[in-house]
């Protein structure tokens, strides 16, 4: 069976940026997608917004939480609990506050998983405020932990990869999904799970990251951030995940 595209878009009080991020998905040439908008408990337009801009495209499919999810709760609830997802489809992450830099990213991500056993594969982007980011090739998986994190956007994998992480990883010592940071947990895990054979670095920009965004994480949840990312590089590795 073919793979096809799952885009995943998070969102929580984005009126004035989802309306971008969703036509910079709905603009690709590649158009072999389902995109999952997963919204958080918003209290202003956004659900609105969304609705009114994905009417009468069936490949867009709004979830509205009853409960907080945050990233990893979200990215399981269509990773792991939405039917209609295959094991080999490709998992692509997009913020809502974020969006792709022009109308060709998601056939170059699959020219890439087209052309290799690829799993798992990230980078580059840049940020709203014309900043080059952070991101470059592994060349050893043993130092991820140890080394400085840039395992980030554009972040995409296969469902069968996620799948295979543990849940309880995926929230914290009460039983909550991670608040923020959750981005490195996840991240972490599917590279060392899948190991250097089935992992690329994209080297084109396919992403503008929203860094003027008031209610960022970055802004928000700055020291928590902190804390989980030292959380974080402490876990046990994960073995290599033998298909």
């Amino acid at each position: 069976m073919t793979p096809k595209l799952i885009i995943g878009v998070t969102s929580y009080n984005i009126e004035n940026f989802i309306d971008r991020c969703l036509a910079s998905i709905k603009s690709q040439t590649h158009t072999d997608f389902k995109c999952f908008i997963t919204d958080d408990l918003s209290t202003d337009t956004t659900v609105d917004r969304i609705n009114s801009f994905i009417q009468g495209d069936d490949r867009f499919v709004l979830i509205q939480n009853e409960t907080k999810r945050y990233q990893c709760g979200n990215y399981d609830l269509i990773c792991r609990e939405t039917e209609g997802i295959n094991e080999d489809d490709i998992f692509i992450e997009v913020d809502g506050d974020d969006h792709l830099s022009d109308d060709g990213v998601f056939a170059r991500i699959y020219d890439y998983y087209s052309k290799s056993d690829l799993w798992i594969a990230n980078g580059s982007f840049m940020f709203e405020t014309v900043k080059e980011g952070s991101t470059r090739l592994i060349t050893d998986m043993s130092k991820l932990r140890t080394e400085p994190f840039t395992a980030s956007h554009i972040r995409t994998w296969k469902i069968f990869l996620w799948r295979a992480m543990k849940i309880e990883d995926l929230k914290d010592q009460n039983g909550n999904y991670w608040v923020a940071g959750g981005d490195l947990i996840f991240m972490y895990d599917m590279l060392e799970m899948a190991g250097l054979d089935h992992y690329t670095h994209m080297t084109e920009v396919n992403y503008i990251y929203n860094d003027l965004n008031p209610i960022g994480d970055g802004i928000t949840n700055g020291q928590y951030q902190t804390d989980m990312c030292e959380f974080a590089k402490n876990k046990t590795p994960r073995e290599l995940y033998v298909r």
